[in-house]
């Protein structure tokens, strides 16, 4: 944490980062609060997000997203508890002794999910599924299938199945015929496609973690006229936790997300 730190230089990591509401975030939370300071954009694809970049970077901290929260995780230097349950992170600290990886996704999904679910269908692989899949587990959500476009088992999925203990847990590669679920949750790019779910799926709960332009999940949900919840809650429940990691500073989370989410 840097507290007392009067100016902070941070910035969000990803690809193609077309659209993000993160220097949004955080340049109302400086308003907020007495800390000056600078959000960038950083577009870096993953195979060229190396050590040596990650240290050339002149910024205190960074917002990890999509398709690198994996990789921040094994270029960090320090890892925090929940980052190291899920082996995937979302934020990266500089410290002096290196960078310091924290998992907010988890707590952040957590806080949005309302309602109590006897099965979830999660879409993903990537290091945004695996929060997701463990904080369902937390949740004691018993039956859980997580579905893959190319089959790619999410990075810890083994470990996830050992330790959370589901009644059900199953992989699958996308096929055209979806499991029936409580809620299904889309942890991938937006550009990705969907098979047509199950017609009681008009009953469960569609929840896209991405935000802004409607997509194939969403379309597919609104043709079911089903109940869909997008991201911007998380995203800012994410970044509550990122401000105060990088600053020292607890926000007035409820107050000021209802201010920031009326605009949605």
């Amino acid at each position: 944490m840097r507290k007392n730190k009067k100016y902070i230089s941070l910035a969000v990591a990803g690809w193609p980062l077309k659209k993000t509401l993160s220097p949004d975030i955080f340049n109302f939370f400086f308003k907020k609060t007495e800390i000056k300071g600078i959000y960038k954009k950083i577009k870096i694809e993953k195979n060229k997000f190396s050590k040596k970049y990650l240290n050339s970077l002149p910024f205190d901290g960074l917002n990890i997203t999509t398709p690198l929260k994996e990789k921040a995780y094994i270029l960090s230097d320090i890892k925090d508890k929940t980052a190291k349950k899920i082996k995937a992170a979302n934020i990266l600290l500089k410290t002096k002794k290196g960078w310091k990886a924290y998992n907010s996704d988890l707590c952040a999904f957590k806080k949005t999910l309302k309602g109590n679910f006897k099965s979830a269908c999660v879409f993903g692989s990537g290091g945004a599924a695996a929060s997701i899949l463990y904080a369902l587990g937390e949740l004691k959500v018993p039956i859980i299938y997580c579905v893959s476009s190319n089959g790619k088992k999410t990075a810890n999925y083994r470990i996830l199945k050992r330790k959370l203990k589901f009644s059900k847990f199953s992989f699958m590669k996308q096929k055209n015929t979806l499991p029936s679920a409580d809620i299904y949750i889309n942890a991938r790019v937006p550009k990705a496609s969907f098979p047509d779910f199950p017609s009681n799926s008009k009953k469960a709960i569609f929840y896209d973690i991405n935000y802004g332009k409607s997509n194939s999940f969403i379309k597919k949900a609104k043709d079911l006229k089903a109940q869909i919840k997008t991201g911007e809650e998380m995203l800012f429940m994410q970044a509550v936790k990122s401000f105060e990691i990088f600053t020292g500073i607890k926000l007035k989370e409820k107050e000021l997300k209802k201010e920031f989410l009326r605009r949605f």
